[in-house]
């Protein structure tokens, strides 16, 4: 039993040992919506509740976990993108902005549930590498993710394996290497992000020659290459790389009434060289006989 206890709540023990190569591999989770409901005879695509959301992302989450132990990072770093859970507060079917939702009320169930899954995910990683953790706030669950935050940052204080970020910022950034890495859910300020990076974080914009940022949102998977524009009109930077990350989840009724169908369930994880530059990427289904 106290095995288990340290496993769960991150009791310091040895850290694991980087690999040789000096890479490091970001694994982007978001828009888990843990708490959403879809029923596949309204909507016409997949089913979808507190037991999928679970199975889902643990096991999605963790095979890539395991692809990117086969390449040896140094490090590795888990990007919480916002909309982990699909409402904020009790007592109400909204998002944080107060729209209307269908969801699973048992508010203790869905936390729990989500927070189990998503810390076992930093444990499976920290097990064979250390992790840093990155955590931003979504459209649909600003509070609940403050308080994740927090409870993530209790969890694992003095973990010599696992790095929670303190910081409670929309826009979050990471350099390694040659690498300027920016993580924002995406639902504010998406067509500036590139300068509001450059603004926001000069000194790591002068000494990097590869930047990316990493966002959600959208329930789609794209990129995008932004070009950035001084106060002169002339280019000063092309080729920032705005990254849109796919859903974990189905359509539900709105998405479904709407038209926002047709893009793939899954998770992605990423590969950079410390040089500078991306050493490749691997995109991860959920394995639907499962659920």
């Amino acid at each position: 039993a106290g095995a288990e206890r340290a496993k769960r709540f991150g009791r310091p023990g040895r850290a694991p040992r980087p690999g040789k190569g000096g890479g490091l591999q970001v694994l982007v989770v978001a828009d888990t919506h843990f708490g959403k409901y879809a029923w596949s005879r309204t909507t016409g695509h997949g089913d979808y509740d507190l037991d999928h959301a679970d199975r889902f992302v643990r096991d999605t989450g963790e095979r890539l976990i395991d692809s990117g132990d086969a390449q040896r990072p140094a490090a590795r770093v888990i990007a919480f993108l916002g909309d982990l859970f699909h409402y904020d507060g009790a007592g109400q079917a909204k998002t944080t902005a107060g729209t209307p939702l269908e969801r699973d009320g048992r508010l203790e169930k869905m936390l729990g549930t989500g927070c189990e899954a998503l810390h076992a995910l930093i444990h499976r990683s920290a097990a064979t590498v250390p992790t840093r953790v990155v955590i931003v706030p979504g459209n649909h669950d600003e509070t609940h993710t403050a308080w994740f935050r927090t409870l993530t940052q209790v969890a694992f204080r003095g973990s010599k394996a696992v790095a929670v970020a303190d910081e409670f910022t929309h826009r979050q950034y990471l350099r390694h290497g040659g690498n300027l890495l920016g993580f924002a859910h995406g639902h504010r300020a998406r067509r500036t992000l590139p300068q509001l990076m450059a603004l926001e974080r000069p000194s790591d914009w002068g000494q990097t020659v590869y930047r990316e940022i990493h966002t959600g949102h959208l329930h789609s998977q794209r990129s995008r290459v932004t070009r950035v524009v001084n106060d002169d009109g002339l280019d000063t930077i092309d080729g920032v790389i705005v990254r849109t990350a796919p859903a974990i989840c189905p359509p539900d009724d709105w998405h479904s009434q709407e038209g926002y169908v047709g893009s793939r369930q899954a998770m992605e994880s990423f590969f950079y060289r410390p040089s500078g530059g991306l050493d490749g990427m691997i995109v991860a289904a959920p394995r639907m006989e499962a659920a």
